[in-house]
């Protein structure tokens, strides 16, 4: 009879070893240090007399004999999860682990709320998210490794083996470049894209076959010219004119720079939640209807409702949300209840003179309070994120429209941190309409930024433009209908119907008519209370505080700032707080910018009722004495609030931690390496606003190109280059070394350096930037085996010292880091996968760490500008300079 002694354990490492690719990962997921899985896995084997996991160089892989023990240990193991679930379920209690997936693309469900409200009803439910391609997070269902996933399909993608339940549909539109052929029409026929080269995701998978399917159903051939797997690269694609892209509606939304058009007939892509066929108990609770209920709510809260004074209980439904008002309103008020993204929003508001149709001048105040969770050193701390965005409308003679000025603002309070608030400006003029806003973003990073990690918000602003602008006051103070003020196309990127303008103009006949022509006193932003009666109406509100009396009004409660407190603004004034009131205390010759030493309040509110004389910030707080800065950096104070950095080989090693160190210190990172499933739980710990994972392998020149070309606009201005990704291949004595070995790693350490230096050289000489080579002491102090590698990080060195020469006098730094011995995954490569060897080798030496290098990389960029390191050669006490070869005879 066959005995063996396999026990739980072993199986859960074994799975983890399989899903890890990795000795080290897989022990830190299990909690356990890397010597005791592997002496399990090895026990294993032992036990089952044969090899389960292949040991390569790079990755650990299971053999078919794995293969087989993989699927009877994942079952065995949900089995007992199912167990003990199912027990707890006994009692009325719902606990244990919901593993849940979803696509990356997901539109107009918030998950992280859904789980949210999930939680508390079912407090001892934990959860594990992951997010991935459909076709994936599908299988992961049918095989029990996940219990409940949202993912999109087409209409006719087979669901056999799990139970279903279509959550949303949405259509498919063409995204065109706005010079393309066909970006003027109002409608396409898919007959018109088969001879068009397309931009598409891999063959195989799910959203490829919605594209496959539409065209298959028209009897339709299509070119797929090339494949990519993010939807950034799609839009880039299709925003330089290469190729043209079908995708979601509220996904074409997103995109910038580009023009969609509806298709005939309409694709559709489906969101459906699946779930398997004998879930948990907290999967099937998770999938029963209330849950389906929260996120059928979730799905119609994406739209903003706009609240519009004077109209008597009257309602009306639009493409871009709801227009609802009661009689006697002074408020206008957009609450935008969900956006996308792992942000959620607070407060949202909209703040105008009731009588604002009638005024000269219209001014639209929206502030958004964001809570985001930033893990700093040991302890957690929460940043408020505040976004001010103003829109002035001023109407000019002879124009039915108005000049539209767009601000906006974002900054960070909280408690103890030192944060720089930027601002920008842009200008729409009245003859483009609405539509002319979207124009802003190539040339405002920031409006960018806010477009960028707020999807919904592009059409939300068109939607307030139109209503605001089709109340606007006319040289006949009268009712002009919507279609008279804005073209075909810009009602169409607005989302309007033949029915729905129909609607709008009959609630603004009914609005002009019931609205009578005395002003009401305006409301405050902060507190909704009635201003005192003595302001001045109709009036504009605005945020901050401008050139002007120094008898400032101010609105509100100021929290922890003491009397005598004094403020700096952008324009260059200096005010004092007093008593319930701000007095300005001087001008300064020259504006300035100063950081902002912990500030925690409320903004102040002014009423005036003349036009702007200057454009002004927010209240900047000046210390009384010396501070130290929680983060520092070299760059200039302009840059400091687009602090981005392009991080090669960040999978691992040296690269990871450089990651994890910026991060953590506020600036924007972009992770590059081969490895997917190394970059994404980057992304994934500090948020897809701090870090940005491109994939690609930097020797592939094309695929890095795209990389960079696909870079988010938020992402877009690098302001330091690292060129960490490295190899050491060939490192046998040179009559023996493999010429191929040799190749790879100078392809590696200079080809691919040098090219993305050369690319990237223009942007940073332009941003005062810098570039930080990682050398090695390999390159100084020859050692036997090292013949290629200490080559070609000598040439490093010297290629970053003539880096230095020519880039005199443009404000670029160069530095060369050169470690000594440091203990990272590198080592086992240069093992060649033997891990024994690696541990033997750093045996008592007390190498550096990663870490310790990421330290110094960060302590370079963090110097003052007016300073440069050349080279910065680093060994651990235990290691000293290599000592000459002597060779004796006999």
């Amino acid at each position: 009879m066959f005995h063996t002694c396999v026990n739980l354990k072993q199986l859960e490492f074994a799975v983890a070893l399989a899903e890890e690719g990795n000795f080290t990962r897989a022990a830190a997921r299990c909690h356990v240090v890397q010597s005791a899985l592997s002496h399990q896995i090895a026990h294993l084997e032992q036990e089952l007399g044969t090899v389960l996991f292949e040991r390569l160089p790079r990755q650990v892989r299971a053999t078919a004999a794995g293969e087989a023990l993989l699927v009877h240990a994942r079952q065995v193991l949900a089995s007992l999860r199912h167990l003990r679930a199912d027990v707890a379920a006994v009692s009325g209690e719902v606990r244990g682990l919901l593993a849940i997936g979803q696509i990356s693309s997901l539109t107009g469900i918030d998950v992280v709320a859904l789980l949210a409200a999930f939680q508390q009803q079912h407090p001892q439910v934990e959860f594990q998210l992951r997010v991935d391609k459909s076709e994936t997070l599908l299988e992961q269902v049918q095989s029990r490794a996940l219990d409940v996933a949202l993912v999109g399909l087409a209409p006719s993608a087979d669901l056999e083996g799990v139970c279903h339940q279509m959550l949303q549909e949405e259509d498919l539109v063409a995204v065109l470049s706005p010079q393309h052929r066909l970006a003027t029409r109002q409608r396409l026929p898919l007959a018109a894209l088969q001879e068009e080269a397309l931009v598409d995701f891999p063959r195989g998978t799910g959203a490829r076959r919605q594209t496959d399917d539409a065209f298959a159903a028209a009897g339709l051939p299509h070119q797929v010219r090339f494949e990519v797997n993010l939807m950034e690269l799609v839009e880039r694609f299709v925003r330089h004119g290469l190729a043209v892209g079908i995708v979601p509606v509220q996904i074409a939304d997103g995109f910038e720079g580009v023009v969609q058009v509806p298709l005939q007939p309409t694709p559709t892509r489906r969101v459906h939640l699946v779930w398997q066929r004998l879930p948990t108990p907290a999967a099937r609770a998770f999938a029963q209807a209330q849950a389906l209920e929260e996120v059928a709510q979730h799905l119609v809260q994406t739209a903003p409702v706009v609240l519009v004074a004077g109209l008597a209980e009257q309602r009306a439904e639009f493409g871009f949300g709801n227009i609802e008002a009661d009689a006697g309103e002074d408020l206008h008020h957009v609450d935008v209840a969900q956006l996308e993204g792992h942000a959620q929003l607070l407060q949202h508001q909209v703040v105008v003179d009731a009588g604002f149709h009638r005024a000269r001048r219209l001014t639209l105040i929206l502030t958004a309070q964001v809570q985001d969770q930033a893990i700093e050193e040991v302890r957690q701390r929460t940043v408020a994120h505040r976004l001010e965005t103003r829109l002035v409308f001023t109407q000019q003679p002879g124009l039915g429209l108005l000049d539209i000025h767009v601000e906006c603002r974002i900054g960070h309070l909280a408690q103890g941190h030192h944060v720089v608030v930027a601002e920008v400006q842009g200008i729409a003029h009245a003859a483009h309409g609405p539509a002319a806003v979207t124009g802003l973003s190539p040339d405002c990073s920031i409006v960018s930024a806010v477009l960028q990690g707020f999807p919904s918000m592009r059409r939300y602003l068109l939607s307030i433009l139109l209503v605001a602008s089709s109340f606007a006051a006319t040289a006949q103070d009268r009712y002009v209908p919507v279609e008279q003020r804005l073209s075909a196309a810009q009602l169409a990127e607005v989302g309007l119907d033949a029915t729905q303008l129909q609607t709008l103009n009959r609630v603004l006949r009914e609005a002009e008519a019931s609205t009578p022509a005395s002003t009401r006193a305006p409301v405050a932003a902060s507190t909704g209370a009635p201003l005192p009666a003595n302001v001045p109406a109709p009036a504009a509100m605005h945020l901050g505080l401008e050139e002007g009396p120094v008898s400032a009004r101010v609105v509100g409660e100021v929290a922890g700032w003491e009397p005598g407190t004094v403020f700096t603004l952008d324009n260059g004034q200096q005010w004092q707080v007093m008593k319930g009131q701000m007095k300005l205390r001087k001008t300064l010759q020259a504006p300035q910018i100063e950081v902002i030493p912990g500030i925690a309040g409320r903004w102040f509110l002014q009423v005036d009722e003349d036009l702007p004389k200057a454009r002004v910030g927010p209240i900047r707080q000046r210390s009384r004495g010396p501070t130290v800065p929680e983060w520092r950096s070299g760059f200039p104070r302009s840059c400091l609030m687009t602090r981005t950095v392009l991080i090669t080989g960040a999978t691992s090693g040296f690269g990871a931690a450089a990651v994890h160190r910026f991060a953590q210190a506020g600036w924007k990172v972009i992770a590059t390496g081969r490895r997917s499933e190394r970059l994404q739980p980057l992304v994934e710990r500090y948020g897809k606003e701090v870090v940005h994972a491109a994939v690609f392998d930097v020797r592939d020149p094309i695929a890095m190109e795209a990389a960079l070309l696909a870079l988010p606009p938020a992402f877009g201005d690098i302001d330091l280059l690292v060129n960490n990704a490295g190899l050491a291949q060939g490192t046998a004595p040179a009559q023996s070394a493999s010429l191929k070995d040799w190749t790879t790693m100078i392809d590696t350490n200079i080809t691919a350096l040098v090219t993305l230096t050369h690319r990237l050289l223009p942007q940073l000489v332009e941003r005062k930037g810098a570039i930080i080579n990682i050398s090695s002491v390999a390159g100084v102090y020859p050692y036997p085996g090292g013949n290629a590698y200490g080559g070609t990080k000598a040439f490093v060195s010297q290629f970053s010292l003539g880096l230095r020469s020519d880039l005199h006098g443009t404000g670029v730094r160069v530095t060369t880091i050169e470690p000594g011995m440091a203990e990272t995954e590198f080592t086992v490569v240069r093992t060649h996968g033997d891990q024994v060897a690696s541990d033997k080798l750093y045996t008592g030496a007390n190498p550096m760490t990663a870490e310790d290098i990421a330290e110094q990389i960060f302590w370079v960029a963090s110097l003052p500008p007016h300073l440069n390191i050349n080279r910065l050669e680093l060994m651990p006490v235990s290691q000293s300079f290599a000592g000459f070869q002597v060779a004796r005879e006999g």
